[in-house]
């Protein structure tokens, strides 16, 4: 069975960290603030699956992610949530994170920090609980699902998709608390007339932009 069944609500979480047990976990595993936690977390997630993403379009980046998800089937198989974020290995996170974003990682963290008004240290440990969570993520869907490489692929892009407009749903509605954090993802209000990559813009497509 899937540790995560919808990433979508997973972030739908995040934006809300002091309302459940597993955010107040993470955070305490990660060892930042509850709220700053959640305001990384809601940006980061979606971030590192953009990032993911990005390095599955050539074949040595996909064939590369399909192995580390092999690897990880059989891994660290928790029961709950809530035990996955008592006992998320941060060092191992921290690798994963570095493997994902390469020399990029110290980029992000500053620039994720300086738009979201935290200290770049926060954002660097909160990245390292939640990238195993999304491998974890991906991993279990490989498994259940018994996706192949060009699957995972498309499983990878739907999940991207899903929790960025997650986020953009819960912004919304919630416009006076987290409004500004969707207005720096880019995902604001738009026209109908407005393009894909005029969509793509703000703070994660301005942070993915490095990886161009």
């Amino acid at each position: 069975m899937s540790l995560i069944n919808n990433i979508g609500s997973l972030v739908g979480m995040f934006t809300q960290p002091d309302q459940n047990e597993e955010s107040k976990q993470l955070a305490t595993r990660a060892g930042v603030d509850t709220k700053d936690f959640g305001r990384v977390a809601s940006v980061g997630l979606p971030l590192l699956l953009q990032a993911i993403n990005r390095n599955n379009q050539s074949t040595n980046g996909l064939e590369s992610f399909n192995q580390a998800l092999n690897q990880h089937q059989t891994k660290n198989n928790y029961d709950s949530l809530n035990q996955f974020a008592q006992h998320v290995d941060t060092d191992d996170g921290d690798k994963i994170v570095s493997h994902i974003l390469q020399d990029k990682q110290q980029t992000v963290n500053t620039g994720l920090a300086d738009r979201l008004g935290v200290n770049p240290d926060t954002v660097k440990k909160v990245l390292a609980v939640l990238a195993p969570l999304a491998i974890k993520y991906l991993a279990d869907q490989k498994r259940e699902n018994k996706l192949n490489p060009q699957e995972v692929q498309k499983e990878t892009e739907a999940a991207t998709r899903e929790a960025t407009t997650q986020f953009h749903a819960f912004s919304k509605e919630n416009k006076k608390d987290y409004g500004v954090i969707g207005d720096l993802l880019g995902l604001g209000d738009h026209t109908n007339e407005t393009t894909e990559n005029e969509k793509d813009h703000g703070l994660l497509g301005g942070i993915l932009d490095i990886f161009k």
